[in-house]
């Protein structure tokens, strides 16, 4: 395969991408993927992913991906408190039991 075939591949099976991000007391990754939809249309969603910190076994995922809440306007501190939002509440859950919750840093 030469090299311009391999570009173009990679190309057509890109799908997104991810921003490291430094929150109050966390790293984390936001960004976006694209997936097709039942109705063949392609839908963009935005994501954010924490480090699972309770990671007790091999088994259990390194890293927890969230759908992302969507933004009342397009500024990063908006974007950057409700994603930190949302973060505080899994760590709620966490402190009541539930530990398969993730917040935490991000690579």
């Amino acid at each position: 395969m030469d090299n311009t075939t391999q570009k173009t591949d990679w190309k057509e099976r890109d799908i997104g991408a991810l921003w490291q991000r430094q929150g109050r007391d966390q790293k984390y990754l936001s960004g976006h993927v694209r997936m097709k939809a039942s109705d063949g249309s392609v839908v963009e969603q935005r994501v954010i992913v924490f480090t699972n910190k309770h990671k007790s076994a091999d088994n259990h995922p390194d890293f927890r991906v969230y759908q992302a809440d969507e933004p009342t306007n397009n500024t990063e501190s908006s974007d950057s408190s409700s994603i930190l939002d949302e973060a505080d509440t899994e760590e709620v859950l966490v402190a009541e039991g539930d530990t398969d919750t993730v917040t935490d840093e991000v690579l």
